[in-house]
């Protein structure tokens, strides 16, 4: 506003609160006193000095009272005028960012009720997570230890997030106690969770500032308000986030090199591991079972393994050190069934599975070389071994990775997307033990 504009506001206001003067003081004339000569006034005069000092005296007045009005108008106006013009401190908007680093990493971006408003994966054990469009759906609009949540059990479904693990949570909010307040709900529930199912985990929570949560995801922000609003509009996926500008050949050498090749050698290794794994644990029941049925105090006459003793005998009818092994065993029978879904509940069920895993029994400790320094290279050379390897366990393995070939390359960024959060989105039902490799 301008001085002139400020001026004729200001004079407006004043117009408005001075009290109008009664017309009659305004038609009265204004007298002039003159100063007193010199010489004594004529005789006769008096009664007209007199009544001339009259109308002196109440027009000093009258204008006195005026001024004062618009005096006490002025200092309203100004009071008045220093409320209106004084800074507001307006209600500024509320946000928050939270980094859930399991082994998936991602981000989470939230309002000021502390409700998630956008999620964005930062590696690619989180694409798989987010792949399932529903899934990916339920993590918004939620409150944020709900959402983190969810997250973590997601990944420790799909074995990201093993027994013991950590689960790690850095916050920045725009002040340290809601972020105290947010890492405690989340921890809550955290632990609401997994202590319910008897899962064991740690957490490690902390507060963070901007400038870490933005090397985390690699952006630069001035404030937290645009690293929300940039977390909700980039997309979802890495993997999505790296292909801009690519043309068509680029994105079909991409695809092949980092999505087929990528999960080939994944689910290879897992394959491995699990069948290294169900090796030693076989191998471990195998040499009980042995030492069982050879024990002098073994109370069955014939049939003699675990499987026959635990049926028609109970504790009751074994010494304490027999007892032992039999429990032993029980507890190696019951963590096979968890770990790997399969019940032996006969010495038969444990011989199949026996044979059909003895040619890696061979070999198991080729194996645990091969996962301790799985690279690239060691992939590629070993490969026709590994196939031969796991030829007889899964048969349907080749025909699965090769399905990923049939597909097709991709020529758009539209089909390079959906071609690998659908990969994606397979290996992550492969990991959680939906579907069979």
């Amino acid at each position: 506003m301008t001085d002139k504009e400020l001026r004729k506001k200001l004079n407006e206001e004043l117009g408005k609160m001075t009290p109008p003067a009664d017309e009659k003081i305004l038609a009265q004339p204004i007298v002039v006193h003159a100063p007193r000569a010199a010489e004594p006034v004529a005789a006769g005069s008096g009664a007209r000095s007199g009544s001339a000092h009259r109308p002196l005296r109440f027009a000093g007045k009258t204008r006195g009272r005026i001024v004062a009005a618009v005096a006490a108008a002025a200092v309203a106006l100004c009071v008045l005028l220093g409320v209106f013009f004084l800074p507001v401190a307006l209600p500024q908007p509320s946000y928050g960012t939270l980094v859930v680093q399991i082994n998936p990493t991602a981000v989470f971006a939230v309002d000021g009720d502390n409700n998630v408003v956008g999620v964005s994966a930062l590696n690619a054990d989180a694409d798989v997570l987010l792949s399932d469009e529903d899934f990916l759906g339920s993590l918004t609009g939620v409150p944020a230890g709900q959402s983190v949540v969810a997250f973590a059990v997601r990944a420790r479904d799909a074995g990201f997030l093993k027994e013991g693990g950590e689960v790690s949570v850095s916050v920045a909010t725009e002040g340290e106690k809601r972020s105290e307040s947010l890492l405690n709900l989340v921890e809550e529930g955290l632990k609401g969770a997994f202590s319910a199912e008897g899962f064991a985990f740690s957490f490690e929570g902390v507060i963070a500032g901007m400038e870490h949560i933005c090397d985390l995801i690699g952006v630069q922000m001035q404030s937290l308000g645009e690293l929300v609003e940039t977390i909700r509009s980039m997309p979802v996926y890495t993997f999505a986030r790296e292909i801009a500008g690519l043309n068509a050949q680029e994105l079909a050498a991409l695809y092949e090199e980092r999505v087929v090749h990528g999960l080939y050698k994944d689910m290879v290794s897992a394959l491995l591991e699990e069948c290294y794994g169900r090796v030693q644990a076989l191998d471990a029941m195998d040499a009980l079972n042995e030492e069982i049925a050879a024990d002098v105090q073994n109370p069955a006459p014939v049939g003699r393994d675990y499987w026959s003793v635990r049926m028609f005998y109970d504790d009751a009818d074994m010494v304490p050190a027999f007892a032992e092994k039999m429990a032993r065993m029980d507890a190696l029978v019951a963590s096979y069934a968890e770990c790997f879904g399969r019940k032996m509940d006969s010495y038969a069920s444990f011989l199949s599975e026996k044979i059909l895993y003895s040619g890696i029994s061979s070999v198991s400790e080729e194996i645990a070389a091969w996962l301790s320094d799985f690279t690239d290279h060691l992939f590629d050379l070993q490969l026709d071994n590994i196939f031969d390897l796991l030829g007889n366990v899964f048969v349907d393995f080749t025909d699965q990775l090769s399905a990923l070939y049939d597909r097709g390359m991709p020529e758009t960024t539209e089909e390079y997307v959906e071609q690998t959060r659908e990969a994606c989105r397979l290996w992550e039902l492969y990991l959680a033990g939906d579907v069979q490799a």
